[in-house]
């Protein structure tokens, strides 16, 4: 959950509309549109976003990776979270047809 307008949220849709913009003019390399989608708006850009957000407080991705860690007002989760059904995550291709 997040509070409205929060940095982070509006950080990860700049990071799509700015991917979106250069995929314009520089397309991505991957041959599939799949992972074409993934990186420019899916959980590549949320990624990009996030780690960004991390990297303000001098922390790197695996630094916070293990959870429980509070950075601002963002608490990142561990993976146990996921498997405890605190999260749930949906990736599982429920968001296209093949």
């Amino acid at each position: 959950m997040s509070a409205p307008s929060h940095p982070l949220l509006l950080r990860a849709a700049q990071v799509v509309t700015e991917n979106v913009e250069r995929e314009k003019l520089h397309p991505y390399p991957y041959k599939e549109d799949k992972m074409k989608i993934l990186m420019r708006t899916g959980p590549g850009a949320w990624s990009d976003a996030v780690n960004e957000y991390i990297r303000q407080y001098n922390y790197r991705d695996f630094d916070v990776a293990p959870g429980n860690v509070t950075l601002g007002d963002v608490k990142f989760l561990d993976v146990g979270s996921l498997r405890d059904g605190l999260i749930k995550h949906h990736f599982a291709h429920s968001w296209h047809e093949d």
